[in-house]
């Protein structure tokens, strides 16, 4: 792909309409004096009142990505955000509002299939007037869309953060964030900014100091509680809550070498996603990883389980892309480590019922297990004693890290009827010798501790054909009550190379259930997860519309649901999201379906 970072936006104006002529500040422009609904005076605000309304504006935008594309002409020029964000950033976003290449009428045909969207010859004018009423509303009534932000605004909108605030501190002073927002013509944006400057001066009692740097001005806006430094160039309004962060930015636009834009690991992972995008992400691990070692406390034994210094040389580079029938998101990380084990095709989905609608499966459990409860077992020791231990292992026939050692893939499916959520667990085991053994021992442990408590649950064993399925049946327990969402029982089983697990008869029919009959089976299902790119890793699957149409089948729906809600619910179909590993990072890919 061609995506020079470092270079300057530009665009082709040959087919555009001629520039209005130049905005002139003579006081208060035009809009300003319309009549606006009489409202209460408005509370003294934390934040400043107009220079903040400019930029408040322009993020009401980004909220709005999906509709706010539509007001602008589809290009396909370079991101602006790394060109000045240095390379060691801690992660940014940006938003192509511009919708380059074909996203434009990719997203048109998208949102076609939600209410008042499908008239696709008005989408600018509509979207015009929706974006006019939410700025009025997000300024009361002093900015609005078309007129002080469309006139300037390229489309590309991106923040990035500088430095990662200390975790638990709330001091300004701590945070580095630095907003960028293209510009197409700054003569438009000058006019804005002066008309904003003279109504926060005059109204907001915000005072305001220029620095010139490098030749570009620098301009300091301090208020009562806050204080930022915006700068205006040819191609980017930049605003920074640090003043050195903005003047670095300007370094970075003038000698890019050392920006984010030319940092390989970033470069190369941008090079594998989608050229067209609607916004890209970007996360360093080591951000990560440093929040994470000051988050850590002795009070929780999972806290150090965690591994910060992992992340350290990771990184993720993501891209928000839409198409006519959906939208997805799609990462490329770096430096996680090798491949791991493998998914064995759709043999854990060929155990769930049909109508499961939400289903996850991750491969390699059992290791997984194993890390995770060493860990953890070192650090308990300060609250169990060696003795306390070795006596809960004897009684599990095993040492507590290993005791799952069997399991291998593992896969968690769930459904709602409408009354009741049925959950069942299905694992293929890697001895089902040692399986058939541990599992025995552990329900003869419950019924020992029942037994001995006085707890009147109750255990059967039922055979279906090889299999021995055992149900524990909790519906007499003193204080259960009858109207629970969830079956009173759980039933599980050992067989068929598989350990079951889950609520009600779930054990039972998923030992005799055939693969036609299957979630596997289902059109719905073998069709989305190869559309999703999965390579039979980690596998996420969400029937959305089955889901809701249950819910609401049970009547859990009121007027206003039905009236502002539903419509915009119904022409949601599925999600499916996949990892796939590489030897050194892997993708991982989310994507929803529209009917």
């Amino acid at each position: 792909m061609t995506d020079p970072l470092d270079r300057p936006t530009t665009y082709d104006q040959t087919s555009a309409p001629p520039p209005p002529a130049p905005y002139e500040w003579s006081g208060p422009p035009g809009f300003l004096s319309t009549p606006v609904p009489a409202a209460a005076p408005p509370r003294r605000r934390n934040r400043l009142r107009w220079v903040i309304a400019l930029l408040a504006t322009v993020v009401v935008i980004v909220a709005g990505v999906g509709i706010a594309a539509f007001a602008q002409s589809s290009r396909s020029s370079a991101s602006i955000a790394p060109s000045f964000l240095p390379a060691n950033a801690p992660m940014f976003v940006d938003a192509r509002l511009d919708l380059p290449g074909g996203q434009r009428e990719k997203l048109t045909a998208f949102l076609a299939h939600f209410p008042g969207f499908a008239d696709q010859a008005n989408f600018d004018l509509k979207v015009n007037e929706t974006f006019d009423r939410w700025v009025g509303d997000a300024t009361q009534g002093k900015l609005t869309y078309t007129g002080s932000v469309k006139p300037w605004f390229s489309g590309q909108v991106a923040v990035g953060v500088l430095k990662m605030p200390s975790a638990g501190t709330t001091a300004a002073s701590d945070a580095h964030f630095l907003a960028g927002f293209g510009v197409k013509d700054r003569s438009r944006l000058e006019a804005t900014i002066s008309s904003v400057r003279a109504l926060a001066g005059a109204g907001g009692g915000a005072t305001f100091s220029d620095e010139n740097y490098n030749g570009t001005t620098l301009v300091t806006v301090k208020s009562q509680q806050d204080t930022v430094t915006y700068a205006v160039t040819d191609t980017v309004f930049l605003i920074a809550t640090n003043p050195s962060d903005l003047k670095q930015a300007i370094d970075l636009m003038a000698a890019p070498a050392g920006s984010l834009a030319r940092d390989p690991a970033f470069t190369q992972q941008l090079a594998q996603l989608p050229a067209d995008r609607l916004g890209t992400m970007y996360l360093d691990g080591s951000a990560l990883a440093s929040v994470m070692a000051q988050t850590q406390g002795a009070s929780n034994p999972l806290a150090g389980c965690g591994n910060p210094t992992a992340l350290i040389n990771a990184t993720e580079v993501g891209a928000l892309v839409v198409d006519a029938g959906n939208v997805s998101v799609e990462f490329r990380a770096t430096g996680i480590g090798t491949a791991g084990p493998r998914l064995t095709g759709d043999d854990l989905a060929a155990w769930m019922p049909a109508d499961t609608q939400a289903y996850l499966a991750v491969p390699g459990i059992g290791k997984i297990a194993h890390d995770l409860i060493s860990c953890v077992k070192l650090q308990v020791t300060a609250m169990l004693s060696v003795d306390q231990l070795k006596q809960v292992e004897t009684a599990l026939g095993a040492n507590i890290e290993d005791y799952l050692n069997f399991v291998g893939d593992v896969a968690i499916g769930g459904s709602y009827d409408g009354s009741k959520l049925h959950v069942g667990m299905v694992a293929n085991l890697t001895d089902e010798t040692v399986a058939t053994t541990r599992i025995a021992k552990l329900i003869g442990l419950i019924r020992l501790a029942a037994s001995a408590g006085g707890v009147p649950i109750t255990i059967t064993d039922t055979k279906v054909g090889d299999v021995t399925v055992t149900t524990i049946d909790f519906g007499k327990v003193p204080g259960m009550s009858a109207n629970l969402p969830v079956d009173t029982s759980i039933s599980l089983a050992v067989g068929n190379g598989h350990f079951f697990l889950g609520t009600g008869d779930f054990a039972a029919a998923a030992v005799s259930r055939q693969k036609a009959d299957s979630l596997a089976g289902t059109p719905r299902y073998a069709s989305t997860l190869p559309a999703a790119g999965s390579g039979g890793w980690d596998a996420l699957y969400l029937d959305v519309a089955a889901l809701k149409a249950d819910v609401e089948a049970a009547g859990h729906v009121d007027s206003n649901y039905t009236t502002n809600v539903k419509p915009y619910l119904d022409p949601l179909d599925r999600i499916v999201a996949s990892y796939t590993p590489a030897d050194d990072g892997g993708q991982i890919r989310l994507r929803l379906f529209v009917k």
